[in-house]
């Protein structure tokens, strides 16, 4: 591990530590609860110049998944703390596209922000923070459409795990700390629109 960057400490003082330092190399851990991924899985964020350019989870069968980083901090917070380790390479002269890598939507642009998922922004209307999500079906019998990306599915599958019939929205949100009040807000709303769920309040 590099001298100085203790990732034992969580993931996000990692993070936080390797931006600050503008370090490059590997940070990985062994995980599991990875909404969308059974089973434990290895994730691997990948840091350039202090700056995620990727987030990967590979789950038991070699099936990789590119992932935003809130929801891996999420239920590292939620499900962890995970061991996570930092491995320091040098500075990468060109990066090329990994084959056998699902892409997901959107791209990360920096460890702590995540833009909406396509599919979800027009969902964004219409709800507040106080009404009730019931959930309607298990997690087990929901479909997703074919044209969500796994990123999207992985949001929405952490999300509708976090509705109880007694959470309110302001409850999951404040659940999802790196997540922003729009895409909790979306999520939902779509949920209710594949029936998934009901808003109440």
């Amino acid at each position: 591990m590099d001298k100085g960057i203790d990732a034992s400490l969580g993931l996000e003082v990692a993070l936080m530590t390797l931006q600050r330092l503008r370090k490059h190399g590997i940070l990985s851990a062994e995980v599991s609860h990875i909404p969308g991924v059974r089973g434990r899985c290895r994730c691997t964020i990948e840091i350039a110049d202090g700056k995620i350019t990727s987030c990967i989870v590979e789950d038991t069968t070699g099936k990789r998944y590119s992932l935003g980083i809130d929801v891996v901090i999420a239920t590292n917070n939620k499900k962890g703390p995970f061991a996570w380790s930092f491995h320091p390479q040098a500075p990468p002269q060109a990066s090329r596209p990994r084959p056998g890598i699902q892409q997901a939507s959107p791209a990360i642009r920096d460890p702590y922000y995540q833009t909406q998922p396509r599919q979800l922004q027009q969902y964004s209307n219409g709800i507040a923070v106080n009404m009730v999500p019931i959930p309607l079906k298990r997690a087990s019998d929901l479909s997703w459409p074919g044209n969500l990306s796994a990123n999207e599915q992985v949001i929405l599958s952490w999300i509708f795990s976090l509705v109880d019939g007694q959470r309110t929205v302001a409850d999951i949100t404040a659940m999802l700390p790196r997540l922003r009040f729009e895409d909790v807000k979306s999520g939902l709303l779509f949920l209710q629109q594949i029936g998934a769920i009901s808003l109440v309040g």
